[in-house]
């Protein structure tokens, strides 16, 4: 959940020291699009849309997907100083560079 993930990158600002980089992946929007068929199958079944995302992606648990925007204020609202963001593996991922300052 969303203030579980918060306090997750909390915890990293807090025991990183100053100049430190942190280095996250975060599942995008794209991803997610893609997975859609899936996700609405398992909404029919009952399944909330962070537990059928789960399922398409690592298979249990929550999982939410980020923009590039949502992602940037998920971890300067935590403290950190964005330095960059790369898409990969067909935009499927988005690797967070961040700097606790």
């Amino acid at each position: 959940p969303e203030p579980t993930m918060r306090a997750v990158i909390r915890e990293f600002h807090r025991v990183l020291k100053p100049g430190c980089m942190l280095y996250a992946m975060l599942y995008t929007e794209q991803l997610f699009s893609r997975c859609m068929p899936q996700i609405e199958g398992l909404r029919s079944q009952g399944w909330s849309v962070e537990r059928a995302f789960s399922y398409c992606t690592d298979g249990g648990g929550i999982a939410r997907a980020y923009s590039l925007g949502g992602g940037r204020e998920l971890f300067e609202s935590c403290g950190f100083e964005f330095v960059q963001a790369i898409e990969y593996n067909d935009a499927d991922f988005r690797a967070f560079w961040v700097k606790r300052p």
